[in-house]
């Protein structure tokens, strides 16, 4: 399990990675190679050039949050100061 942040800055302008956004521009809930992971503005951050997983990418269940993955009964890991 990994959470997926992007940041974009331009001058004073920051802009961050929506997967709302996303999902409403690529009208798909699991993203396909070629395709692009879009800003809060909806402007492409990232493209998935490659993957390699055996199991599909989850665009709905929120970044990492302790309580709500231990309501799910997924076994939390701690890494670098931070739980999830």
């Amino acid at each position: 399990m990994a959470d997926l942040w992007a940041f974009a800055v331009d001058g004073e302008t920051l802009d961050w990675l929506s997967v709302s956004q996303t999902r409403d521009m690529t009208e798909r809930l699991f993203p396909r190679v070629g395709e692009h992971f879009y800003s809060e503005r909806a402007y492409s951050l990232l493209t998935l050039i490659e993957d390699n997983s055996s199991c599909p990418h989850d665009m709905l269940f929120p970044a990492c949050n302790r309580l709500l993955y231990e309501r799910a009964g997924t076994r939390i890991i701690q890494t670098a100061g931070t739980i999830c």
